[in-house]
Formats: structure tokens, sequence, C-alpha cells
């Protein structure tokens, strides 16, 4: 299944350079235009936020793009609707606006963040001012996108005392409305209401993110964390450039799954399995997998510490959410790799790995691809720090302290590799 679907997407690129199609404003051949979403970007004048909204105006598969932030949206909105596509652009201000810019979205893009890392705050205060960021936004994002009623019916949980095993009632609650299952008071009922909104997370550290926003849906009664995605588009758009530049191919022609998670260590390239060769020594294997868990440092240090990783970031974000709009239009063998609540290791409740986008979020989980002894060894490695990263997102949400945390720049060589395929 993965091999065919990665078989698509490279046809699909081939076909985008045969007929010269531009990426962004022009439909690619294969494309489904069944229906045109409204898409809210949360965190708009941002550095990521502001070239993302300019991208996804562009995008034909979007027919109204609503920009929030707490200051400035309305210049950045006047800005980007003056571009000549047919996407409408809404401003939104202020928490008191924040439910209108939710409203009636189909996909919803996270790039809120409080104090810049490049401003010299510490690693633990960034991630506490972005969780609580996050954390806001998400309950916002419960109340704002509910689910999406098919002939008025929905569904409720029944949590039985003492047994921990959620029972789903279909024929009990197939005739209640969402708003009189919330008025119920008997002490074992409570509403089960989803997100009709996918949700794509670019707010850093998205090893943590990811577990705050789903264990944040969790709370308020929302049980889809296939809804939840952790946006690691811009690991496979480096190494897709990476291997293309070090092999003298196309890099649009070019894909390697990533896999693990969004930071130093925990970023493992599949290079064994790269599309559509993969002719690679192991020193070039070692270089380059080196190069991408470090390309955000690369950035860093040519821009002189004054800046972060941006426009790469806002481009890649991009593709994500126009995969996320080709999956609700129900395009067959839409595949990215991305953050999410998986089984697909089981150490960890959360995982990057390549997934089949639906209607409704993830539709498949593709598992693992084939890896090298060198590449089984990286995974075991930055398990241990994936699993450090998810308890600190989730003491966040339940008020517990945070354990030690293991640096993301350090492989754990200590660590007993395991076969993972």
């Amino acid at each position: 299944m993965l091999r065919r679907a990665i078989q698509c997407a490279l046809r699909r690129n081939l076909q985008r350079i045969q007929y010269g199609h531009r990426f962004y404003s022009e439909f690619e051949a294969g494309d489904i235009l069944t229906n045109r979403f409204r898409v809210t970007v949360l965190g708009a004048t941002g550095q990521v936020g502001q070239p993302l909204s300019l991208m996804l105006k562009q995008s034909p598969l979007i027919h109204e793009l609503a920009l929030y932030d707490v200051e400035g949206t309305l210049g950045v909105a006047a800005d980007i609707s003056q571009v000549d596509t047919g996407c409408k652009v809404c401003s939104f201000t202020g928490p008191d606006e924040l439910d209108g810019a939710l409203r009636g979205s189909r996909i919803v893009l996270i790039t809120a963040s409080g104090t810049r890392t490049e401003c010299g705050v510490s690693e633990e205060e960034n991630f506490l001012e972005n969780a609580k960021i996050v954390q806001e936004l998400s309950v916002a994002i419960h109340k704002s996108c509910p689910m999406l009623e098919k002939d008025g019916l929905c569904y409720i949980v029944l949590k039985m005392a003492g047994n921990a095993d959620a029972v789903l009632l279909n024929n009990l609650a197939g005739a209640l409305p969402i708003a009189t299952l919330v008025s119920m008071p008997h002490p074992y009922l409570r509403p089960c209401v989803t997100s009709q909104a996918l949700i794509g997370v670019i707010t850093s550290p998205i090893n943590s993110m990811v577990p705050i926003v789903v264990e944040t849906f969790k709370k308020q009664g929302d049980c889809t964390p296939g809804k939840v995605f952790g946006v690691t588009a811009i690991d496979v758009v480096r190494a897709n450039t990476f291997v293309a530049e070090t092999l003298g191919l196309d890099p649009e022609c070019v894909f390697v799954p990533v896999v693990g998670g969004h930071s130093g260590a925990t970023t493992i390239p599949i290079l064994s399995q790269a599309k559509p060769c993969n002719e690679l020594t192991q020193e070039q294997i070692e270089r380059l997998t080196a190069a991408i868990q470090d390309a955000d440092g690369d950035v860093i240090r040519a821009k002189r510490g004054r800046g972060i990783p941006t426009l790469s970031v806002a481009f890649a974000a991009t593709r994500f959410a126009i995969s996320l709009a080709r999956g609700i239009n129900g395009q067959p063998s839409v595949v990215e790799c991305a953050y999410v609540a998986s089984e697909v290791v089981q150490e960890v409740n959360y995982f990057s790995s390549p997934i089949l986008i639906g209607p409704d979020g993830v539709m498949e989980y593709l598992g693992l691809p084939k890896m090298s002894e060198y590449e089984n060894c990286l995974l075991s490695s930055a398990i241990p720090i994936l699993q450090d990263d998810i308890k600190r997102g989730l003491y966040f949400v339940h008020g517990e302290p945070p354990p030690i945390m293991t640096s993301t720049n350090t492989v754990l060589r200590e660590h007993k590799p395991r076969v993972f395929n």
C-alpha cells in the first residue's frame, strides 16, 4: 500500500513538470474539486504565518482564508487580499473574534507562538509560553468547530462506574442533538463531540504540542485524535532537497520518508528507501542524516542568530495543508508523513510516519518503511527522547511535574537498539 501511494505521488510530480503547472495556483493532474474549503491560520501575523497565508491564498481548493492573531491581522489580510486569486481573505483580531475565525473552517493551522527563541529566552520558557497558547487555542477549536451532524444525529459515550472502557451507544443517543446531551445531568453520560476541522500543529516543539492538543480535546469530550497532525513536512522537504542535490536529481521527483519526531535526533530520514533511487553510500547517508537533523541550525547560523527557519517551514506547511484539503475531498492516495497519535511503534503513543489522509483525517497508518541497520539504530536511540517529549506535553495538560528532559540534540548510544521491521 505504501509503495503504491508513493508511486502515485511521484507520478503527480512528473505530470506537474510535464504540463508546467504552478504548484499552488493551478490544478494538479488528478485533483478532485468537489468542494472548496474555509481554512483558518492561527498566528497569521507571525514569521511563519504570513508566508503561509500568502501561499494558501493561491490554492484553488480554498475559497476563504480566515487569518487570526492577537494584533496586526488587519494589515496582513489587506495585503494578502490584493493577490489576484479567487480565495477570499478575512481578518480576525483578539480573543473576542477567535470564534468567528474558527466557525465553519475545515482546516485549522496553529502557527501561533510566544516569545521567539532568537530573543534569548530559555527552551523551557519558550515551551511553557507556546504550550499555554496552544492549549487555549485547542479549547477554542473544540468549541467553535463542533462535529458536523448527520441528519441531526450524534452519539454519546457512556462511562460505567468502575469500567474504564467507553461504550458507544448508537441506539440510545441516535436521536438526541448535541445541545440536549450537553445539558443532561446524568452522572454517567457525557457528549462525545468531535471536531469537524482537521488541525495542523506547526508551533514548536511539535513532539510535545500535538499531545497537548489531543489531551486538551479529550478533556473537552472530543475523542478523535486522528484529526490532529503535527506538521513535519519540512523534514521531508529538506530530505528530498538534500538527496536530490547529492544525486543530481530534480527535487520534485524525489521522495524520502521521514519518521520519528520533529527535533534533532528524533528526526529520522529513511534514506535507504529514497525514491526514485537510493544509490547512496553509507558515508553519504550519515552525512545527509546529520544535515537533515541540523537543518534548523544551519539557517539560524546563516541568519547570524537573528532568525529561525520560516519561509521553508511555511512552504512545507502549505503543501501539507493542501494535502489535507485533497484528503477531505476524497482524492485517493494522499500520503504524507506527519506526527500523529499512533501505535506504529509500541513504545510511544505519538509518532511520525507515512499516513493515508482521508475526509476524516488519518484514514490508514502505512507503517514503518523498511529500514537499514543504521536507521534502526537511530530510531532506537530516538525513542527515549520522544517518550520524554510526549510526557512533557501530557504533564502540562494534566498538571503533573515534568520529567527530567533529555536533550533533543543527544543520541543515546547506550540505549540498546532493537529491530523495528
